[in-house]
């Protein structure tokens, strides 16, 4: 699955890409481009979900940190797009920002965030976000912090 799914599902991707690249990102080819992308995304989803499949869970400090970032998702999610509207908007004054910039910058939030997520997690049960969805849904004030035996 994670081959086949994997292997479609980049080979969609990159004809959707190259026809992005040919015509520049023009207007005209947004929507042809598109559909081979958006083909690309269910062979893709499969290929990862047997990659994670197959990647046994050995304890590794990557798996660590992506586990308590995925315990974190919503506080996460949440970080990024504020992160990305304050100091990209900000960014965007001073700067003609390119794809490839915002890229980089993406790549640095996530790697700020599997750097807190596990300091984070050590001291508190969940996310201040996953914190705020439990009291709201158990309609009581949940435990927040870690005992420290």
């Amino acid at each position: 699955m994670a081959l086949w799914g994997l292997g479609a599902g980049l080979l969609l991707t990159c004809i959707g890409v190259a026809i992005h690249i040919v015509d520049c990102w023009s207007e005209r080819t947004a929507l042809t481009g598109h559909i081979p992308l958006g083909l690309g995304t269910i062979p893709m989803a499969l290929g990862y979900l047997g990659l994670i499949v197959l990647w046994k869970n050995d304890g590794s400090k990557v798996q660590h940190r992506l586990q308590a970032a995925g315990r974190m998702a919503m506080t996460n999610y949440l970080s990024q797009t504020a992160l990305g509207l304050l100091t990209l908007a900000m960014l965007a004054k001073q700067f003609a920002l390119t794809r490839t910039m915002i890229f980089v910058w993406i790549l640095l939030i996530w790697a700020l965030q599997l750097l807190w997520s596990p300091w984070w997690l050590e001291r508190f049960r969940f996310g201040p976000a996953e914190w705020l969805w439990r009291c709201g849904t158990y309609r009581s004030r949940q435990p927040f912090r870690r005992s420290t035996r």
